[in-house]
């Protein structure tokens, strides 16, 4: 399965790690939004990892129904789907930030995920990798 790469997102599956990597960039409208987790759904399906790191240091404001679609898609799909580590990287931007917090605020009723968040890339796949030995 492709990597997708596009201006405002990359979904890539990072071999080496055994993850999903996950980067949402600027503004994205809600379709597009959409679009891309869908894909991420996919890429799930097809290489099955249990971890995921989304990098979200670069992300404006979710668009009006991200949250809610994370919320209430996103937590479940990848939980259901073998999802046990995600590691989010926080927007740099309060405003980012406020989204991210609330798009994730039901994040802890999904028990066989754990996820924690990070204030940059290199420490959210130190832990991802941490996870992979078992450590977690």
């Amino acid at each position: 399965m492709r990597n997708l790469i596009e201006k405002n997102a990359r979904v890539i599956y990072d071999k080496e790690l055994d993850c999903l990597y996950v980067h949402l960039i600027g503004f994205i409208s809600y379709n597009d939004l959409v679009r891309v987790l869908q894909y991420e759904f996919q890429m799930v399906q097809y290489y099955k990892p249990d971890k995921c790191v989304v990098d979200l240091t670069a992300i404006k404001v979710y668009p009006s129904g991200g949250k809610e679609y994370i919320k209430d898609v996103w937590f479940p799909h990848m939980e259901s789907n073998g999802m046990q580590y995600v590691a989010c990287v926080v927007p740099d931007n309060p405003f980012g930030e406020a989204s991210m917090q609330k798009a994730h605020e039901k994040a802890a009723e999904h028990k066989k995920l754990e996820v924690r968040h990070f204030r940059d890339i290199a420490s959210a796949k130190a832990w991802v990798s941490y996870s992979m030995a078992g450590n977690v």
